[in-house]
């Protein structure tokens, strides 16, 4: 995944969660809310223990993820 690819998915994403909150849709706000926690936590996950290449696709994962939130 490009951070081109990254860029455009977290504006989407964004651009969702702002129309959620105007429809104050607060199922899916915590939805959303869930899915910023399990990025973040992929970021840290391990404690070094996988290897950069295995924690990037814990990433990218998460980031797929996110694409997919509507």
């Amino acid at each position: 995944m490009t951070k081109k690819e990254r860029l455009k998915i977290y504006e989407n994403f964004f651009h969702q969660i702002n129309l959620h909150c105007i429809m104050m849709n607060s199922e899916k706000i915590g939805e959303a809310v869930s899915l910023i926690n399990d990025w973040s936590y992929a970021h840290r996950v391990g404690n070094g223990q996988p290897s950069e290449y295995e924690q990037k696709k814990m990433v990218e994962k998460k980031i797929e993820r996110m694409g997919k939130f509507t």
